[in-house]
């Protein structure tokens, strides 16, 4: 495995590589997952300020879920029949 930086590297001394850090490591996968704010910026309407709406229900004590729900409710206005 002796080689200098010049020389292009092989699938040989790649799978070697692999298989020299599997044996120091071990066997261990690791799965990392991100995930994406779901509720992103939504330009607010100025005659219903989402964040007033929110501060406002947040005084009754709607929290979380709850809280997000209720003020999609609200900002999409009446059921139409």
């Amino acid at each position: 495995m002796n080689r200098t930086y010049d020389e292009p590297e092989t699938e040989t001394d790649v799978m070697a590589a692999a298989f020299r850090t599997m044996r120091r490591y071990g066997m261990t996968i690791i799965t990392a997952t991100q995930h994406l704010d779901v509720n992103g910026y939504v330009k607010s309407d100025p005659r219903m300020p989402r964040t007033r709406l929110r501060r406002y229900l947040g005084q009754y004590g709607l929290r979380g879920e709850v809280l997000n729900r209720e003020v999609r409710r609200i900002v999409a206005g009446p059921e139409r029949q």
